[in-house]
């Protein structure tokens, strides 16, 4: 067993060698490709997914570390589980300059992440200390600390980190030496975990009970009243729906796509003025926003104002070659000029690309 024991733990360190190798190597090729190690090069990433993007390196990773702390609490006992960690969901980690001025629950957990590495590293046993270096490493492009991350937290992450801290614990639980003892206190680390993921199936019915939960968990989240209200939206409950749009906008102003819900609202209650409006919000904060183009396009088919349409569905399709709304819009446009040669070219495109998914 001894042996067997020593051979596995020595595997296990060659790995995380080469996990730290690729991490290096990856660490050198963003460098050459941006120029930077600790930032740029990350205007994709949205304020709304990650609020640590616009900040220096010192609140960033000082919040970055408080939120791993976080991944250790919602890993060991979780709680508090959300679909959704957008903007205003963690505010309460940013924004910080540095660990004097944080948040008491950004302290606590910061705390959380500091005991967890004490035990994995003051345990003489090899595999706490294995876990703990696991953690660390599976977290370490994904964590914010070092550079932004294209979302501020979110549980998914956790997967592979998580592994660590079942190391940390497995550890733990061996130095109780009796085998009786092992196994009853593993049996009820088991079934506890067991229990708590039964009780979070009732949420995960449904797209509108999940939305119903996130919606008492997570009402300062921006993302979490979007998503309520397009379910609203399909139920044709068009009134409460935009009062949670609004709740959206109230938080965070400049959302794309809770405008561009409010357009299709509006369409739907038939007032195009309106929906123009709202659109024209939407493209102007997104202009990579081929609904928002596609729709507006339909609106001025209706006035028709054929040319303007017209160029609003290339524009929308010029941003997706495959856009088969676009592409539709398209041949209603030359249909409506009577360039039928121009509306069959387009015909023909939309056969093809149809024809295409049907296969795949």
């Amino acid at each position: 067993g001894g042996t067997g024991g020593s051979s596995c733990r020595s595997e296990t360190w060659v790995g995380l060698k080469l996990t730290l190798l690729g991490l290096i190597g990856y660490f050198a090729m963003r460098h050459n490709a941006t120029g930077a190690f600790l930032g740029g090069g990350f205007d994709s990433i949205s304020y709304l997914d990650n609020p640590l993007v616009e900040s220096d390196f010192l609140s960033r990773s000082s919040a970055a570390l408080a939120l791993l702390g976080k991944y250790v609490a919602q890993t060991i006992a979780p709680h508090d589980l959300s679909i959704d960690y957008s903007h205003a969901k963690l505010a309460a980690f940013y924004p910080s300059t540095g660990p004097a001025s944080m948040s008491f629950e950004a302290k606590f957990y910061l705390l959380t992440l500091l005991s967890l590495l004490f035990v994995g590293v003051a345990n003489r046993n090899s595999s706490s200390r294995i876990g703990a270096l696991w953690f660390l490493v599976a977290f370490s492009i994904t964590c914010n600390f070092l550079i932004p991350y294209g979302t501020i937290f979110a549980n998914r992450l956790a997967f592979l980190p998580s592994l660590g801290i079942c190391w940390i614990i497995a550890g733990a639980v061996l130095k109780l030496k009796e085998p009786k003892t092992i196994a009853l206190v593993s049996a009820i680390i088991v079934l506890t975990y067991s229990a708590r993921f039964y009780i979070e199936l009732d949420k995960w019915e449904n797209s509108v009970t999940i939305g119903t939960s996130e919606l008492a968990s997570s009402p300062n989240s921006a993302r979490v009243n979007f998503i309520y209200a397009v379910l609203l939206s399909q139920k044709g409950e068009f009134e409460t729906a935009k009062i949670h749009l609004d709740r959206a906008h109230q938080i965070y102003p400049d959302y794309s796509k809770a405008w561009l819900q409010k357009g299709k609202i509006a369409l739907k209650e038939k007032k195009p003025k309106l929906a123009k409006r709202h659109l024209k919000r939407a493209y102007h904060i997104d202009h990579k926003s081929q609904e928002a183009l596609i729709d507006l396009g339909r609106i001025y088919l209706e006035e028709d104002k054929i040319d303007l349409a017209g160029l609003l569905f290339t524009n929308a399709l010029n941003l997706n070659n495959y856009n088969q709304k676009a592409i539709v819009g398209l041949i209603k446009v030359f249909t409506k000029k009577g360039n039928i040669k121009q509306a069959n070219k387009f015909k023909n495109i939309l056969t093809g690309i149809r024809g295409q998914t049907a296969v795949k």
